[in-house]
């Protein structure tokens, strides 16, 4: 037992707050987490939350601007480790699920800026091009 506490420390989940041994040299980036799922349930929550403070919800019909970064290519952009991801797409998959590999998330309103899930649609590479 003397030999646990020289290596390990107790220390509490960040997400479910239950306690468990760490050891005392490994934490990730400040951050506590039981299991991985935990930590990737928490990053999840953590996009969520920063996602939704850069949309002003309102009509349902109506676009929803993306308040927050914007790359080059005019599109929304939700920062994220290690690859930025675009808030079009990423409220696509929020609300509707996965996009199928091979296909485009698009704009029906033809406004890159809008993140509303009643707006984006996907389609073939084909379809896209047409779209735009």
């Amino acid at each position: 037992m003397e030999s646990q506490k020289k290596y390990f420390r107790k220390v509490k989940c960040n997400y479910c707050s239950d306690f468990f041994l760490r050891e005392k040299k490994r934490g990730l980036n400040g951050h506590n987490f039981c299991s991985r799922r935990h930590y990737g349930d928490w990053i999840l929550g953590n996009r969520v939350k920063r996602f939704w403070k850069h949309v002003p919800k309102g009509d349902k019909n109506k676009c929803w601007k993306w308040m927050g970064n914007v790359g080059t290519n005019g599109y929304g952009m939700l920062a994220a480790n290690p690859v930025p991801l675009a808030a079009h797409r990423f409220s696509y998959e929020l609300h509707k699920g996965k996009i199928p590999f091979g296909l485009f998330c698009m704009h029906n309103c033809a406004t890159p800026l809008c993140v509303n899930p009643k707006h984006l649609s996907v389609g073939t590479p084909k379809e896209n091009s047409v779209e735009s």
